[in-house]
């Protein structure tokens, strides 16, 4: 099943050029490209996903009194920085 919105956040890494997406789409995912959690609550929905070394938590959500959408992204480094 796809998960796909119409709107993308991208993460680069600008070392190597790699490119990927903090949502399920619309860039390919390769079939061993890892497990995608897409959670919806009220109001709010969360995609977390692990890749290149990050793991990325990205929340969307609508403001409770503004007609604001607001996106959260956190990312954690999951590989030891050079000369650890």
């Amino acid at each position: 099943m796809s998960e796909f919105s119409g709107e993308a956040v991208y993460l680069r890494d600008e070392d190597l050029g790699a490119v990927w997406g903090a949502t399920p789409g619309p860039l390919p995912r390769p079939r061993d490209g890892g497990r995608w959690v897409t959670r919806h609550g009220a109001g709010v929905t969360t995609y977390a996903h692990r890749s290149h070394g990050i793991t990325c938590e990205l929340e969307v959500f609508v403001h409770a009194e503004e007609p604001l959408k607001l996106s959260v992204a956190s990312l954690t480094t999951t590989l030891e920085a050079p000369g650890a």
